[in-house]
């Protein structure tokens, strides 16, 4: 067993917040700059070379049936409506350079806050999402638990006939924070349990938990269905709900609705809150 210094654990927790909340080196950082404006129709294109990897690591060998299978799972990964408003188009074929790797091919019109304009959400948009589901392993009409390993992205604008007209690396870097930040704000929380139960509580929990709420953040967003769930969890809080309210400063119902609905986030908050109650009893006693 490798045991690390207090002070490392605690500097690990504090690296993220100072990633995101835009301190330091800013790598997940959304980025508000980038706007494109076009009078004639634009589009977003998004182009990755991946291999297939069951949950025990083996890779599987594709074919035209697992292609269309996979095709299938990433239209259905949004919505209807999503597919119909950003015309989105779906293409998996095997790769001609190697048989065991698969390129898939993701086309959708630019909109307002997605692709045109200031970018309404920071997870890379409606490609975005679609391609994080997949690399997630999280495709609910798909074999389960397969995952897309990525080896090559690119996304561009194009015209209509196809002519790239630029990089969007907004996609790139929201697909970035989709599958990172959720994965290592868990993470995070993880440690500051076990930092709690060894009764050494770290000394960022509480910004964490901030930031990870506060809606300008939008980071509660970035996190995937199996993650957010609609339903609520059916077991006891008790006082762990009223110091995560106090201590986030929840500021709308939806908040509320989405803070419930994420269970492996509150379960650990859930977790946390209980060792405090147990270490400040230790003291008082």
């Amino acid at each position: 067993m490798i045991y690390f210094p207090l002070k490392t654990v605690n500097y690990a927790c504090f690296i993220p917040t100072c990633n995101a909340a835009g301190k330091g080196n800013p790598w997940l950082a959304s980025s508000d700059n980038e706007t494109y404006e076009s009078t004639t129709p634009v589009f977003l294109e998004l182009h990755a070379t991946a291999m297939l990897c069951l949950p025990s690591g083996e890779c599987m060998h594709p074919d035209a049936t697992i292609c269309t299978a996979l095709m299938s799972a990433l239209y259905c990964s949004v919505s209807e409506e999503v597919v119909l408003r950003h015309q989105l188009m779906v293409n998996v074929a095997i790769s001609p350079r190697d048989n065991y790797c698969i390129e898939v091919v993701l086309r959708c019109l630019a909109v307002e806050g997605d692709g045109l304009g200031s970018h309404q959400t920071n997870g890379g948009g409606v490609l975005g999402a679609v391609m994080a589901a997949g690399f997630k392993g999280e495709l609910v009409r798909f074999q389960a638990g397969v995952t897309m390993e990525i080896s090559r992205l690119d996304a561009w604008y194009t015209n209509a006939d196809g002519t790239l007209e630029g990089p969007a690396t907004y996609i790139v870097q929201g697909l970035c924070r989709r599958c990172c930040l959720p994965e290592v704000i868990l993470r995070c929380m993880q440690v500051s349990v076990s930092l709690m139960e060894s009764g050494n509580p770290p000394e960022n929990h509480d910004e964490l938990m901030e930031l990870i709420t506060c809606p300008e953040t939008g980071f509660l967003h970035l996190f995937s269905q199996q993650q957010l769930q609609a339903q609520r969890l059916h077991f006891s809080l008790g006082n762990s709900v009223g110091r995560l309210g106090v201590c986030i400063k929840l500021a709308s119902a939806n908040l509320v609705q989405l803070l419930f609905g994420t269970q492996e986030f509150l379960l650990f908050e859930r977790e946390y809150a209980i060792c405090n109650m147990e270490l400040q009893e230790e003291i008082t006693s």
